[in-house]
């Protein structure tokens, strides 16, 4: 059996639309949201690390790196939220089903965004180091974690 994609737009009648699958929808959604968001992620992580104010930690980065210093770290981010919120939905979306009790709907949800942390993980570690030192690469981030603590090393903290 297969999926047609295609079919009559209900808005439209004699128009055909093309109906996305909502698989495809959850890392556009998710890239967006996180590039949307990033530049406070980077301050909130900054006021954190260095025990700063809201206005000394955007005073700071962008004195030392300009405007394109809120996003240094925007390729791990974008790519640990791709792989967080696909595999969280994703799992969830097979394993629910309409007879189960709300305890059951929990676990399953606990499960599906544990999981879904799990592989997120080593995208979140290499995040937050450069958001903590804006001057590091993310191949020199990757390269150091591994040097130093191995393939376990991208889980440290979980």
């Amino acid at each position: 059996m297969t999926t047609s994609y295609v079919q009559e737009s209900p808005y439209r009648p004699g128009i055909s639309s093309i109906q996305v699958p909502k698989i495809a929808l959850i890392p556009v959604a998710a890239a967006i949201a996180e590039i949307s968001t990033h530049p406070m992620d980077f301050v909130k992580t900054n006021m954190q690390v260095k025990n700063s104010s809201i206005t000394s930690a955007i005073k700071e980065n962008f004195r030392l790196h300009g405007i394109g210093g809120f996003y240094k770290s925007i390729y791990p981010a974008v790519g640990r939220h791709l792989v967080y919120s696909t595999s969280r939905i994703s799992i969830y979306e097979n394993l629910k089903d309409k007879e189960d009790t709300f305890f059951k709907k929990a676990l399953k949800g606990l499960f599906a965004g544990g999981f879904g942390q799990l592989l997120a993980s080593p995208a979140d570690l290499i995040k937050i180091q450069i958001q903590s030192d804006p001057s590091q690469k993310v191949a020199a981030v990757i390269r150091n974690i591994h040097r130093n603590y191995g393939m376990s090393g991208y889980f440290r903290g979980w």
